[in-house]
């Protein structure tokens, strides 16, 4: 075992050993949660706290971790601002808080920069299926009346 005479080596030795794993260990936890949430999602159309919560904490146990990571104090802001996007949506109704909680904890995987891009696109794919639902069942009509009344 070696010695180290300060702490300060002890932590930058013990850091370099396991950041190389680190940028894998983060993106495989957001992949799982991700996984997870879409099963849980199609099976009993809610997203489980707990399962967020496990997220959430999986996301700040990473990032000090990452070389070029977001860090502790961004993935608390990116949380934020993930559930900042998506509570309006929520508050309309138009997703339930299971979503907007699940996209704060992709915050905290991602940081505040990236989170905005994250959900712009889960929006766009969201529209997209929503188009192809409406085409699928032929009800394309109703819902296109339906916009216009909006």
């Amino acid at each position: 075992m070696r010695r180290f005479p300060d702490r300060e080596q002890f932590f930058l030795a013990r850091t370099q050993t396991i950041e190389p794993m680190a940028p894998h260990l983060l993106y495989s936890s957001l992949l799982i949660l991700l996984g997870l949430a879409v099963v849980y999602d199609i099976a009993t159309r809610r997203i489980p706290n707990g399962l967020v919560l496990g997220g959430l904490l999986a996301a700040m146990a990473c990032q000090p971790f990452v070389i070029g990571g977001v860090g502790l104090a961004s993935a608390a802001l990116g949380a934020v601002v993930g559930l900042a996007v998506m509570l309006p949506l929520y508050l309309l109704r138009a997703m339930g808080a299971g979503d907007a909680k699940l996209m704060a904890a992709i915050g905290a995987f991602l940081g505040p920069t990236q989170i905005l891009g994250a959900a712009l696109l889960t929006l766009a794919a969201g529209g997209v299926l929503a188009l192809v639902a409406a085409l699928w069942s032929r009800s394309f009509r109703r819902v296109t009346a339906d916009l216009g009344l909006m």
